[in-house]
């Protein structure tokens, strides 16, 4: 069997194709993974900041949108060879349940995991995919609120061996037995599998993100800067699971991803003073908002009560010439505190990408002049050696 659950359907449309709310639907085979001595996550998500998504047009990074790297793969697994990055959403987390019986339960095999630097997290905390503006907000929040966890998160496992069954007592959709003696109607039968067949070797393979195999995952490619091999890890689940292995050994990748993990890292360490700053001044801008807004209510309050006295055409004797100007001055400061908080957004954002920028340039020019010098170096060495020589 080869099963995608989760915790939270990034990429649920909602109810009527998509005109109603994103419902955020999840599935964790709940009845048959206690049977098996699997936990799944049904309330919780894996963030990695380690393999997250960072859209190139940004430079922000998105913890729930995890691209899994190599280096979370267990190559020693057929289905995971040649494989390249592997891509979900709000992608949820397997473990073995501790209390179980290690003989009564199949082998877990880990396919792919989390880096070290990821924790869970609520559901609650996380977006739909779509619309992307809302997503971004709360990957954002996310961030600044990441705190990892010590080890590795299972992202995808293959189950093998014993298995039990998750309904001891029989097909839980059979009829009940008919009390009425003199009935004719015959009893249904219990076909339901309590046994493994003899000479089987029965496997389970389950991906924690049903978001795995969506189109819309294949389209994100553009924010990510290469393809994913999601659909090649399924391909090779079905042979695998076919007992074909001969397509495995040879599809092989034609676009993989190598990310400049140590790029990255000095490019968090560059710009964590201006984060700091950028998230200092968003609060200032939302302080402004909320003051604006506030002033606004009151000013309008007092203009509704005016009103609803029955002076409408005298509102200057229950809203005075001067309050109204002090409710009207506190506006006009508080939308030029926030257009000043917008306009420093902007131009610390700026700031930020420049840090990138600069970055990486200065680490590519030095990368295209090492290696001349290295060989200029090195030819003097020689010719020096040589002249001693002669």
């Amino acid at each position: 069997m080869f099963a995608l659950l989760d915790s939270n359907h990034a990429l649920d449309q909602g109810p009527m194709g998509g005109f109603s709310p994103p419902t955020g639907s999840s599935s964790n085979l709940e009845k048959l993974l206690p049977a098996w001595g699997v936990n799944f996550t049904a309330n919780q998500v894996v963030a990695d900041v380690g393999f997250a998504l960072r859209p190139r047009q940004t430079g922000e990074s998105w913890p729930t949108a995890i691209d899994v790297q190599t280096d979370g793969h267990n190559e020693n697994d057929p289905i995971m060879g040649n494989l390249g990055p592997l891509s979900g959403i709000h992608f949820g987390a397997f473990k073995r349940e501790t209390a179980t019986n290690e003989k009564d339960v199949p082998e877990l095999t880990p396919l792919f995991h989390s880096s070290t630097n990821s924790a869970l997290i609520g559901t609650v905390q996380t977006k739909g995919l779509l619309p992307l503006p809302a997503f971004q907000a709360s990957q954002g929040d996310i961030a600044k609120a990441f705190t990892p966890t010590e080890g590795k998160n299972i992202l995808a496992l293959k189950l093998s061996g014993p298995f039990k069954t998750g309904f001891p007592d029989g097909d839980p959709d059979k009829p009940p037995v008919s009390d009425d003696k003199n009935g004719t109607q015959p009893e249904v039968p219990d076909n339901a599998l309590k046994t493994v067949k003899d000479g089987s070797s029965p496997v389970v393979i389950l991906v924690g993100d049903v978001d795995f195999i969506h189109d819309t995952n294949q389209q994100v490619d553009q924010f990510r800067g290469f393809q994913n091999s999601n659909f090649n890890f399924v391909l090779n689940a079905i042979d695998y699971l076919t007992g074909d292995e001969d397509l495995m050994n040879i599809r092989s990748l034609t676009n993989r991803s190598r990310p400049l993990k140590k790029l990255n890292e000095m490019e968090e360490k560059a710009t964590a003073e201006i984060r700091k700053e950028l998230e200092k001044t968003e609060k200032e801008l939302q302080e402004a908002e909320d003051k604006a807004q506030d002033v606004a209510n009151k000013l309008q309050e007092q203009l509704q009560n005016a009103l609803q006295s029955g002076q409408s055409g005298l509102i200057q004797l229950r809203v005075s010439e001067e309050d109204r100007e002090k409710l009207e001055q506190s506006q006009a400061a508080a939308e030029e505190a926030k257009d000043r908080a917008r306009k420093a957004i902007r131009r610390i954002k700026k700031k930020r990408r420049e840090a990138i920028n600069s970055l990486r340039n200065n680490i590519k020019w030095a990368s295209t002049g090492a290696m001349p010098l290295l060989v200029a170096f090195f030819g003097i060495g020689v010719a020096l050696r040589n002249r001693k020589i002669s």
